[in-house]
């Protein structure tokens, strides 16, 4: 009997995408929030912050593709639920946080997404970029490197 679990899931990546879209404050391509998700969680195994959310595991750095998947489908639930909107960008289009999404963010008050937003920050000021080329690059150099435990 397979359980149903909410961790890996879509609704959990809606949840990761709005606290990350709040911490980063301004618009972005899905690429880029897939590998911001993916770099917060695996913060310490990918040596852009000090804490894994969820775990040291040595895949970490392989998560990037399901984790555009997720954020596909997370980012398109957001939008229909007027939480997020999709603007044109320069590079393909760019997601960003209505006024009710900021809401719902500000509502977000657990142990874990305070600790995913400190972690996001972290990534943030590590990383200090906002080119999708270079954030997805990186994740997948940790890829093909094994991304240390």
């Amino acid at each position: 009997m397979n359980a149903t679990s909410v961790l890996d899931s879509e609704y959990e990546t809606e949840l990761r995408m709005l606290l990350l879209m709040y911490a980063l404050d301004r618009p972005a391509t899905i690429d880029y929030l897939a590998a911001f998700d993916t770099l917060s969680v695996n913060a310490k195994t990918l040596h852009v912050g000090q804490t894994n959310l969820n775990g040291a595991h040595r895949l970490a750095s392989g998560e990037l593709k399901t984790r555009i998947s997720l954020a596909h489908g997370a980012l398109r639930t957001l939008i229909l639920k007027g939480l997020v909107e999709l603007l044109p960008g320069d590079n393909g289009l760019k997601y960003q946080l209505t006024a009710t999404g900021i809401t719902a963010v500000n509502r977000l008050n657990s142990p874990y997404a305070s600790a995913l937003f400190l972690s996001a920050i972290d990534v943030l000021e590590t990383i200090n970029t906002v080119d999708d080329a270079i954030i997805t690059s990186y994740v997948a150099k940790q890829s093909s490197q094994g991304g240390e435990q």
